[in-house]
C-alpha cells in the first residue's frame, strides 16, 4: 500500500465490491456513535451480509470479530450465531468445502483440518448432548469456516492477498471498535498500586483482548504498508492504544512483536545488537520516561508485580491467576480417566469464587477437549508452523498466531469467534 487512498481499497480482493463492504462497516460507524438503535442496524448489516458475494461476506464477518460481545438483539438472539450460519451455508454452496485439492500445501492442510473438524463436532455434539450448551456447535462452525480459508491456499500470492485482506478490515473494526468504547464509556477502572484507581482502555472486548488487535493492527502496518510515513503513523497510533489498555500481556507481546518483525528484515545480528542497546537506553533513562502518563500505570504494574515475585507471591503477581490455575487443574486430576483423555465438553466449569473459567485458554481447552484434544491442538500447530516456513507470508501470519498463542496464558478466550478463527487459519 503506498497511499492513503490504498487503506481504503479492498479491490485487490473483492474486485468491484468496495460498496457493500463499506456500506456494511458504515452500519457500525453509526451503531459506534449512537445508542438505542442497535436492533435495526443488526438487522441492516445482516441483511447487507446475507446478499453479499462470498469474498465481501467473508471480509464481514472477519470484520465483525470484535463485536460479538456487543452485537446481541434486544429479544435475545446473537448476531454472531446468524453470521455464523449464514457464513457455513454460502461456503457449502460455493463448494469451497470440497477436499480436492491443487498442491500439497493444500492437501496437508485439508487433512489436518479435517481431523481437527471431527475431534470438535464429536465433543461440540457432546456438550450440546450433556449441558445444552451451543458453545461446541459455534466452534463446529468456526471449524467449518476455515476450510474457505484453505481454499485459498492454490498458491503463495492468493493466500498472501487473503491474509492481507484479513488484517486490512481488522485494521477498521478495530479502529471503530475503539470508537465505540471511547462513545459508550466502556472504560474499566482498575486500582495500580501507587497511583489508585487508572482508567484502561477496554473497546468491545477488554482490556488484553483489545490489546492483541490494537498489535494485529500494527502488524498491518508493519508488513503491508509500503508508505514510510503511512507505516511509522499507524504504528506509532497502534503502539499508544497498546499501552493505553494497561495489560501487561499486551505490552509485553508489543515488544515480541517490535522484535519478530526485525528478525524478518534477515538482520538477526543487527536486531540482537539493537536490542541491547534499547535495553541499556531504556534502563539508563527510566527516571525520565517512567513518569510519562502513557507510560507510567505500566511502571508501576510492572514494579508492584516484580516485588510480588521477589517476595514470593507469585499468586498476587498474577493478580490470583496462580491459585485460580492450580485449583482447575487439581479439579481436572481428579476428574475420572474418559473426562481425562476426552474431556468434560462444558466451557463453564465453576471451581472457586464463582470463576466460570480459568483465565487461562489452554486450560479451558484441557477441560472441554481433555489430554486428546490437547494433543491434536500442540500438533495442529505445529504442522502448520511447518507449512507456512519459508512462504512469503510466514512472518505476518506468525506473528498473528503468536499474539494468540502466548496470549492465551493469561486470559479465557476459547469460545470467542475471533480466537477460535483466526488461529485455526
Amino acid at each position: 500500500m503506498k497511499s492513503i487512498r490504498d487503506l481504503f481499497d479492498f479491490g485487490y480482493i473483492i474486485g468491484k465490491n468496495n460498496l457493500s463492504l463499506f456500506a456494511y462497516i458504515l452500519i457500525y460507524i453509526i451503531y459506534a456513535f449512537t445508542s438505542g438503535f442497535e436492533d435495526p442496524l443488526l438487522a441492516i448489516s445482516i441483511i447487507i451480509f446475507l446478499f453479499s458475494p462470498l469474498m465481501p461476506s467473508f471480509l464481514m464477518f472477519v470484520f465483525y470479530l470484535l463485536w460479538e460481545y456487543e452485537s446481541t438483539f434486544s429479544f435475545g438472539l446473537t448476531a454472531v450465531l446468524v453470521m455464523q450460519i449464514i457464513m457455513v451455508g454460502k461456503i457449502i454452496l460455493a463448494g469451497k468445502l470440497k477436499m480436492k485439492s491443487e498442491n500439497k500445501t493444500q492437501a496437508r492442510s485439508y487433512v489436518i483440518q479435517t481431523i481437527l473438524l471431527i475431534y470438535i463436532s464429536m465433543m461440540g455434539t457432546a456438550s450440546l448432548l450433556l449441558t445444552g450448551n451451543m458453545t461446541g456447535i459455534g466452534l463446529v462452525f468456526k471449524t467449518l469456516i476455515t476450510f474457505y480459508v484453505i481454499s485459498f491456499f492454490k498458491d503463495d500470492k492468493t493466500f498472501e492477498a487473503l491474509l492481507k485482506a484479513i488484517f486490512h478490515i481488522l485494521v477498521f473494526s478495530t479502529i471503530i471498535a475503539t470508537i465505540y468504547g471511547f462513545f459508550h464509556d466502556t472504560a474499566h477502572e482498575r486500582w495500580v498500586t501507587g497511583m489508585g484507581e487508572v482508567s484502561q482502555l477496554f473497546g468491545t472486548l477488554g482490556t488484553t483482548r483489545m490489546g492483541f488487535f490494537y498489535l494485529i493492527s500494527m502488524t498491518f502496518f508493519l508488513y503491508f504498508v509500503e508508505n514510510k510515513a503511512i507505516r511509522y503513523i499507524g504504528v506509532a497510533a497502534f503502539s499508544i492504544l497498546t499501552f493505553m489498555t494497561i495489560s501487561l500481556t499486551a505490552v509485553a507481546l508489543y515488544f515480541g512483536v517490535i522484535i519478530l518483525y526485525f528478525i524478518s528484515l534477515g538482520k538477526v545480528r543487527k536486531t540482537i545488537t539493537y536490542t541491547v542497546l534499547a535495553a541499556a537506553f531504556l534502563f539508563a533513562t527510566f527516571p525520565v520516561w517512567s513518569k510519562f502518563e502513557l507510560i507510567e500505570p505500566i511502571v508501576y504494574r510492572v514494579t508492584f508485580a516484580s516485588t510480588a515475585i521477589e517476595g514470593g507471591d507469585a499468586n498476587m503477581a498474577l493478580s490470583g491467576r496462580e491459585d485460580l490455575g492450580k485449583a482447575y487443574m487439581t479439579k481436572f486430576r481428579n476428574s475420572d480417566s474418559l473426562s481425562k483423555i476426552f474431556g468434560h465438553a462444558d466451557e463453564s466449569v465453576t471451581v472457586v469464587g464463582g470463576e466460570t473459567v480459568a483465565h487461562n485458554t489452554y486450560i479451558d481447552i484441557l477441560f472441554f477437549f481433555g489430554y486428546l484434544g490437547m494433543i491434536l491442538f500442540v500438533i495442529y500447530h505445529l504442522r502448520k508452523f511447518l507449512l507456512i516456513w519459508k512462504r512469503p507470508y510466514f512472518y505476518p501470519l506468525l506473528t498473528m498466531k503468536l499474539i494468540f498463542l502466548l496470549g492465551s496464558f493469561t486470559v479465557s478466550i476459547m469460545s470467542a469467534t475471533y480466537y477460535f478463527f483466526l488461529i485455526f487459519i
